[in-house]
């Protein structure tokens, strides 16, 4: 389970989170809506222990993050899997190295990434496209390849960032699809978007921030309007 009691989180005199509080189980789907700015991306920093809270406290399955040691935190963030909207991939790697890069950073035996790039290789449809580069791929298939990634060493959650916002209509709609199958198959998936489309689509539970605070948190809820 994830916990914010009561986080704010200020850059400079700006206040991005203001009295925070929620908490997410495992197994849910959560769309986190707000316009740029409105401290969702900071809600996934605070998550994965890049950023610390002003006060509050972020837990995961009721341990602090903040008072984690950097061997806990490290164990933690190998079970969080992270989409961006810029793919952030390796522009001289192909598909299949981007993807096994991030085993081969955890010391991963050879033979298990080997296996475990070419199970999510086929699992989002890449098998044609492993020996491509970035340059070679479209948005969305780009995009793929970052969620190949993101998921190749099966994390328990999957947080993507605004996952859709460079992608035309049928690549967003793809990259949605993909998202409601991982997380049909028993993943945690946190979605950060301003875009109504991409909520309505899902009908999740959604979890609106509008200038720090949580305004609504709503099950199987439509875009706020």
């Amino acid at each position: 389970m994830i916990r914010f009691d009561q986080v704010v989180k200020t850059y400079g005199k700006r206040i991005v989170l203001d009295n925070v509080s929620f908490e997410i189980a495992g197994g849910e789907f959560v769309s986190v809506v707000g316009r740029s700015g409105a401290g969702k991306t900071t809600i996934a920093k605070l998550i994965l222990g890049v950023e610390k809270p002003d006060l509050g406290i972020v837990s995961v399955d009721g341990l602090i993050i903040a008072e984690m040691r950097s061997r806990t935190l490290q164990r933690l963030r190998r079970r969080v899997g992270m989409v961006f909207q810029d793919y952030r991939l390796l522009s001289n790697k192909t598909v299949f190295e981007n993807i096994a890069f991030a085993l081969e950073v955890a010391d991963t035996a050879e033979e298990d990434v080997f296996m475990n790039v070419n199970r999510v290789l086929q699992d989002l449809d890449l098998v044609h496209l492993q020996h491509n580069f970035p340059r070679e791929l479209s948005g969305g298939e780009q995009q793929r390849v970052a969620i190949a990634r993101a998921m190749v060493h099966g994390p328990s959650l999957l947080i993507a960032d605004e996952p859709t916002g460079n992608l035309d209509p049928e690549g967003t709609h793809n990259i949605l699809s993909i998202l409601k199958k991982i997380h049909q198959s028993g993943t945690t998936v946190i979605l950060t978007t301003h875009d109504p489309e991409v909520v309505n689509f899902f009908r999740s539970r959604v979890i609106w921030l509008d200038e720090g605070k949580v305004r609504m948190d709503k099950e199987k809820s439509l875009y706020p309007v």
